[in-house]
């Protein structure tokens, strides 16, 4: 995942003010449902929170993330409530979503409008 060095340098940037957590939800380019050659599908869809648990823990491995990673239950509630798929980041304060990432006309996000968002609302 390519943002996430910018979510990293967030996330301690803003350490103590901003608790940062992402949310493992079920694979967007699983080899098994939507094959696009090995870049993208590098696993096939998960059967168990189990799998899906491993899956999250390689992700953070591999891209050194620096915040904690939960992940979604077999019935994808969290991908479903928040409309999460296929990537999606939310500000949360007090219970309500105060900032939610809405994608581009390119069918991408601008990662820095969080951090433009970050900026103009939370003081270091």
């Amino acid at each position: 995942m390519r943002h996430a060095p910018y979510f990293n340098k967030l996330a301690t940037q803003y350490q103590g003010k901003v608790l940062f957590t992402a949310v493992y939800i079920v694979e967007a380019h699983a080899a098994d449902e939507w094959p696009v050659g090995p870049r993208l599908s590098f696993c096939n869809q998960t059967q168990s929170v189990s799998e899906r648990s491993d899956l999250a823990n390689q992700f953070c491995d591999q891209f050194e993330l620096q915040f904690p990673i939960l992940v979604d239950t077999r019935e994808n509630k969290f991908m479903n409530l928040f409309a999460a798929w296929p990537f999606r980041y939310y500000v949360i304060k007090a219970g309500k979503i105060v900032f939610k990432a809405e994608p581009t006309a390119q069918f991408g996000y601008d990662v820095n409008e969080l951090g433009s968002w970050l900026a103009r609302n939370v003081k270091l």
